[in-house]
Parts: C-alpha cells; structure tokens; sequence
C-alpha cells in the first residue's frame, strides 16, 4: 500500500514499482536513515524478495553472487 502523505515515499513505491516492471525479482538492501524510503517501498512490495544486510560491502558483494548465479543459470 502507497502512502500518500510523505513525498519520499510516494516517489520510492513508483521507484520500486518500476523496477519490478523491468524484471526486478531481488533487493539487497542496507537500512538507514538516508535510504528509509527505499527500504520501505522494497519491503512492501509483495513481488519483490528483499534481504536486508547491514554491511554495504557484504551487501555488494551478495548481489553479485545473486547476478552471477542468474547467469550461470540462463547459460
């Protein structure tokens, strides 16, 4: 469900929803003041798997295991 009273999140559902548009199955998020709205609209959204790791590096290098496993996947 959107919220419509704050303007951040508004923007980051219609972010989050358009990813899912162009294929997004996975979020890799880290949580934190700055990226609150994002977290919330990936962790809303019931199409999307989000997994929230607290070390941005770990977190990185997580979603490229994830990508390159899709990879080796399609080949």
């Amino acid at each position: 469900m959107t919220d419509f009273r704050n303007l951040n999140t508004l923007w980051a559902s219609v972010l989050v929803e358009t990813f899912y548009r162009l294929g997004l199955k996975n979020a890799i998020i880290c949580p934190g003041s700055r990226s609150a709205p994002l977290t919330i609209g990936f962790t809303q959204h019931s199409s999307i798997e989000s997994i929230s790791i607290l070390d941005e590096r770990s977190a990185a290098f997580f979603a490229l295991g994830i990508a390159k496993n899709r990879d080796c996947q399609r080949s």
